[in-house]
């Protein structure tokens, strides 16, 4: 767990100027767990930011999981999302905005420093109804220096 607090504006940035500047406090929990060739993870976040009529917070989160299939062949999924504050003004106040992204991803390795990967992403913006799609491929290339 992690716990973060302090000024993320100061005064003189704020319009208008002020003599004190705006707070946040943030809380981070995460967790890992693996059993057999399966690792799961995932972490969420909560921040409590000072605004100029009171305080908002806001959320992220993900999970993710992975599978060796064999020696050669693994998938992996992830899942996250995050959301803001809503717009809030002496007089009204409008949504909160979420962010989601899914990816989905199978891997060759093609030698212990080469791997080959496909991947399929969904992401849904802030302010978009519709969820973009992507497909895209990598060759990764890992070594160890030392």
């Amino acid at each position: 767990m992690w716990i973060a607090t302090g000024e993320y504006a100061k005064g003189s940035e704020l319009t208008p100027r002020s003599d004190k500047g705006r707070g946040f406090t943030l809380v981070s929990t995460e967790a890992e767990y693996a059993f057999g060739y399966t690792k799961l993870a995932g972490e969420v976040t909560r921040d409590v930011l000072e605004t100029a009529i009171g305080s908002e917070t806001a959320y992220g989160w993900f999970l993710q999981g992975s599978q060796t299939l064999s020696p050669r062949w693994f998938v992996a999924a992830r899942q996250e999302g995050t959301n803001t504050p809503p717009l809030r003004t002496r007089v009204s106040v409008g949504p909160r905005r979420s962010f989601h992204i899914t990816e989905a991803t199978v891997g060759f390795r093609l030698s212990t420093e080469i791997t080959l990967r496909g991947s399929f992403v969904a992401r849904k913006s802030y302010t978009r109804t519709a969820w973009d799609q992507q497909v895209g491929t990598s060759l990764v290339w890992t070594r160890r220096w030392w």
